[in-house]
């Protein structure tokens, strides 16, 4: 045998463990009830030095206890392995209802669209001049209407603000800034905080995981997709929807920030990266 066939086997003769003759199906069916799409190898026995082998070349067929141990735990490790290889592999599907990033959430399905409201809201604010629920403000009024310090980007790459406004519906305040090409979103997000804006991505809409100044990020790319506010019962509210287009998504401590409307993830990551 080889060395390490030889270790494992040694191996297993020192372990003390049940015997496992049932382990590889509990796995298996542990793995299909989660919806997993199990791949499994067949393993054939493997002869060892010693005895006499179907091919008569003097390997040895031993079915001992602890030799049907590790050739099943080997086998249910494997099964683990190709699991991990096929079941978690990131599909569209998977995507759906797990993405998110700070105070934002993205989800896969068809675009809520919008309805009638009894009492019309404004749509979450973009890269056109946001809504303005508290009308222009400067930063020094913005300030005290949110629960988050202020950051802004360098005017040297992002120009001179146009508009400032603060929108109050998500819990500590969020934050519209229109610049000339771009708009800039700060919302609060401490740790455990629920979602409060919803993404509705469909086919033609990318996501990328990047990273701006050491933060997670993701760059959203592609044709429109839909952006709305969600409510305590996680539910998109169709009279907050609007489109929007590419943008970037980041977490810097208990503020999620996204900028909308650059042209490209380099000029987008550009201004983030000035973000103070």
């Amino acid at each position: 045998m080889t060395d390490l066939e030889q270790a494992l086997y040694d191996l297993g003769e020192h372990l003390d463990h049940p015997r496992g003759d049932e382990l590889l199906a509990q796995v298996v069916s542990r793995l299909r009830a989660d919806g997993a799409p199990v791949e499994l190898l067949v393993v054939e026995p493997v002869p060892v030095d010693g005895g006499t082998d179907a091919d008569g070349d003097g390997g040895d067929t031993r079915e001992g206890p602890h030799r049907r141990s590790w050739v099943l735990a080997f086998a249910a490790a494997l099964a683990l392995v190709l699991v991990g290889l096929t079941a978690f592999a990131p599909t569209r599907e998977a995507i759906a209802g797990w993405l998110g990033i700070g105070a934002v959430e993205i989800r896969e399905r068809p675009a809520p669209g919008t309805a009638p409201a009894t009492t019309p809201l404004e749509p979450v604010p973009g890269s056109v001049a946001p809504p303005s629920r508290t009308g222009s403000v400067d930063v020094a009024a913005a300030q005290a209407q949110v629960r988050f310090p202020i950051a802004l980007p360098d005017e040297a790459v992002s120009g001179a603000p146009t508009e400032i406004a603060v929108d109050s519906r998500p819990p500590g305040g969020l934050l519209a800034i229109s610049y000339p090409t771009f708009s800039l979103l700060e919302v609060a997000s401490a740790p455990g905080q629920v979602a409060v804006i919803g993404k509705s991505t469909q086919p033609g809409v990318f996501i990328d995981r990047v990273v701006v100044e050491g933060h997670e990020a993701i760059w959203i790319r592609g044709d429109p997709h839909e952006v709305a506010y969600i409510d305590q019962s996680g539910d998109y509210r169709t009279d907050t929807v609007r489109r929007a287009g590419n943008v970037l998504v980041w977490v810097d401590g208990d503020v999620t920030y996204r900028i909308e409307g650059a042209p490209d993830l380099a000029t987008a990551v550009r201004i983030a990266s000035t973000v103070r």
